[in-house]
């Protein structure tokens, strides 16, 4: 369950954990953050405590859309979100930087 999401400019912040039912909230966020045209995007998942496939694949529909809208993305993540994340080879797809780093 997602504690807090901010979306503003070209950042979108979550805390919490991202459940399977938290993909329309995410979803809103990214493209609301996309919608305000910015060089970068930039995904703050350093508060995630869990994640869900669907969110993943929420993710991934915002790297399309920031790819389509000549946009950077990067995805900063900590301990457990980084390692699901690169586990499935999704620091092939969009920038994941480790938090603090």
């Amino acid at each position: 369950m997602i504690k807090e999401i901010e979306a503003g400019g070209g950042t979108v912040r979550v805390t919490g954990s991202l459940d399977a039912d938290d993909h329309a909230e995410l979803r809103d966020a990214l493209e609301s953050a996309l919608g305000s045209a910015p060089e970068r995007l930039t995904v703050d998942l350093t508060g995630v405590e869990g994640l869900h496939s669907r969110p993943i694949a929420i993710l991934c529909y915002a790297w399309v859309e920031a790819v389509k809208r000549h946009v950077e993305m990067e995805v900063v993540v900590s301990g457990g979100v980084e390692r699901v994340l690169r586990d499935a080879n999704l620091d092939q797809v969009f920038a994941l930087r480790a938090a603090g780093g």
